[in-house]
C-alpha cells in the first residue's frame, strides 16, 4: 500500500468517528473502556494522516508513525473484544462491530 493511502485512511477514521458522535451522541464517553476507544481511534487517525503525508513529527518517521497507528487500531479491536467479554455489548453487536473494524 503506498503511504499516501495511509493519509486518506486516517482522515476516513477522522469523519467516521465525528459523524458516529453527531449522529449518535456523545454517551460512549461515559463509559471508561469506550472513552479509551475512543481516543484511540482520534490517535490513530491523527497519526496515520502524519505518516501517510510524510511528515516526521516527534523524532518518528512517516513508517513508524504508520505503525502507531496500526497499534492503536489494534487497540480497539482488542478492547471491544474485552468489553464484549465483560457483557457491554450484545455478540450479536460485537460481531457487527468486529467486522466493520476489520
Amino acid at each position: 500500500m503506498k503511504r499516501e493511502w495511509f493519509a486518506v485512511l486516517g482522515v476516513g477514521l477522522l469523519v467516521m468517528f465525528g459523524g458516529g458522535t453527531a449522529l449518535f451522541g456523545t454517551s460512549f464517553w461515559a463509559s471508561p473502556l469506550r472513552a479509551v476507544q475512543g481516543v484511540l481511534l482520534i490517535a490513530g487517525g491523527i497519526v496515520f494522516v502524519w505518516g501517510g503525508r510524510g511528515e516526521v513529527r516527534y523524532g518518528l518517521e512517516p513508517i513508524r508513525l504508520i505503525g502507531l497507528g496500526n497499534v492503536a487500531l489494534g487497540g480497539v479491536v482488542i478492547l471491544n473484544g474485552v468489553s464484549t467479554l465483560l457483557g457491554g455489548l450484545p455478540s450479536e453487536t460485537a460481531a457487527l462491530t468486529a467486522a466493520l473494524a476489520a
